[in-house]
């Protein structure tokens, strides 16, 4: 047994607002921050889709004021039982427990805390329903969680989710084959949906964090220290458990769809990993060293990647010892590009430490107009450029 969990994802962005029954049969464009006002959040879309979705969200919202906790669990395998106190719930779940929710929000305010037998246990959660997960609120465990809903995701701007290892993926999902098996298989038909997110969502030292959708966009705050943070965009993802037995690992095996970066992604000591089509990046990814642990940043895309002038892009040494930086690997297969304003460190630390790596590779890397800084204090070796285009111009403005 290999111990590969696989998704099937492809699709197209769906609309992410509160349940409704009235549905358009039109592919909507990706949100990114701008012009509407809806649910606290500035939204802007197409003119060509502006008015039906700013009214669809208006319905949405006057029709649903608030969300509770999850509701409706039923156990699909394993053991588990669920406590409400107010807006507090309490779901203690066993060991590899399946959980199926007919709806899984959290609304501003509540809170739902998942009580598991260890930091490597893992519960499953099946979320049905027509409509995508609104996380508004708070979510908490102590073990790794696993949600999956075809309609998708949005974690509002006061979300709040502290947990030992999490997954959100618009994915059916195969549940494992035993309580005790480390096997996992997803598979559904085509997800019409996007993971969004505007809150925070930390996991413990070591743990991993994936959000695994066709779209995915980030404009919080994610946070994975020593561990795995992945922001995946594909037809075939696969899932399997991390040979230090410390969380879960994935990889993209055929990209497709869009990743968004505008906000904050940080694993120090770790590793950060965005896989799509395209990957475009305008927020920070940080993967600084911490001590002699240097950290990994990737970004790959088949078609484009796309830095803005807002991108900061970081796998520094500690700067509290000295530490070598980290390796920065930028790739794809069609068009690299960036704007001036972008930023690039591998620099080592401020006590000694090596420069790392920035490795870029495109099919045609255009100009190359972010600020590469890779030095090192006086005896330590500088950093290391290395690029692979088959065309590439190189501007002095960087």
């Amino acid at each position: 047994m290999c111990g590969c969990h696989w998704f099937t994802l492809f699709g197209h962005a769906a609309l992410i607002v509160a349940p409704l029954t009235l549905r358009f049969h039109t592919s909507f464009l990706p949100f990114t921050a701008g012009a509407e006002d809806i649910y606290g959040i500035k939204l802007r879309m197409s003119d060509a889709f502006k008015t039906p979705l700013a009214v669809v969200c208006s319905l949405a919202l006057a029709s649903n004021p608030g969300f509770a906790n999850p509701q409706g669990m039923t156990v699909a395998r394993g053991s588990a039982s669920a406590t409400q106190n107010g807006s507090q719930m309490t779901i203690r779940a066993s060991q590899n427990a399946v959980l199926n929710w007919q709806s899984f929000n959290i609304g501003a305010g509540q809170t739902t805390t998942f009580v598991q037998p260890s930091s490597h246990s893992v519960v499953w959660n099946q979320i049905g329903g027509q409509s995508p997960s609104q996380i508004l609120g708070s979510l908490n465990a102590n073990g790794n969680v696993v949600l999956m809903n075809q309609n998708g995701f949005f974690f509002g701007p006061n979300c709040s989710i502290n947990v030992g290892g999490f997954v959100a993926a618009s994915a059916a999902v195969l549940p494992p084959p035993s309580a005790g098996g480390s096997f996992w298989s997803y598979q559904g038909p085509p997800p019409d949906a996007k993971i969004i997110n505007y809150g925070e969502i930390n996991v413990q030292s070591g743990g991993s964090l994936f959000l695994i959708a066709e779209g995915v966009e980030n404009h919080g705050l994610l946070s994975a220290p020593d561990g795995q943070l992945g922001l995946f965009a594909g037809k075939e993802v696969m899932l399997n458990d991390r040979p230090d037995g410390r969380g879960l690992s994935a990889k993209v095996r055929l990209p497709q769809g869009s990743v968004d970066n505008s906000g904050r992604l940080i694993a120090d000591a770790g590793s950060i990993s965005l896989q799509a089509q395209v990957v475009n990046q305008n927020g920070l990814i940080q993967a600084n060293s911490v001590r002699e642990h240097g950290g990994v940043i990737e970004l790959l895309a088949t078609d484009s990647v796309n830095l803005g002038a807002n991108s900061v892009i970081t796998a520094n040494g500690d700067i509290s010892s000295a530490s070598s930086g980290g390796k920065i690997t930028l790739k794809s297969g069609g068009v690299f590009s960036d704007e001036t304003g972008s930023r690039l460190g591998v620099r080592g630390g401020p006590l000694g430490g090596n420069g790392g790596t920035v490795e870029l590779s495109s099919e045609n890397l255009g100009s190359v107009a972010s600020r590469l800084d890779g030095t090192a204090q006086a005896g330590w070796a500088g950093g290391r450029l290395l690029i692979d285009p088959n065309t590439i111009t190189i501007g002095n403005s960087g």
